[in-house]
Parts: structure tokens; sequence; C-alpha cells
């Protein structure tokens, strides 16, 4: 037996999921300034730069001998 559920109903607004759109849109922004500044690092390179300790602890795939 299949249960029948009510939607609300939503504004012109919330159909159009504008604000969700907008607060993505200043998630990304947010992010762009902060690399652009140098706030944060976007790549590493690798031979040069090496793992933090935090990532130390990840598991690792191993064979079956």
């Amino acid at each position: 037996m299949a249960y029948v559920v009510q939607r609300p109903e939503l504004t012109f607004k919330e159909k159009a999921y504008l604000p969700s759109i907008l607060n993505g849109l200043k998630i990304t922004f947010g992010h762009f300034k902060k690399m652009i500044k140098g706030e944060t690092k976007v790549t590493m390179q690798y031979p040069e730069e090496k793992w933090d300790s935090q990532f130390r602890s990840t598991t690792a795939v191993r064979r079956r001998s």
C-alpha cells in the first residue's frame, strides 16, 4: 500500500531555487576570493611538498598474499 505525502505549497521564490543558487554562489566566490588572496592552497606539488601528518592515518589497500 502506497502512502501519499502532502507537499507544502512553495512560493515563487522557492520554486525558482533562487535563494539556494545565490547561497551557492556566495560560498563559491568566498572560496575564490581566499584563493586569489593566497589564504588557501589550491594544489599540492607532490615531490616537493609532502602530506601532513593527519593524512598518515588513512587506510591503505593491501594485497592478499
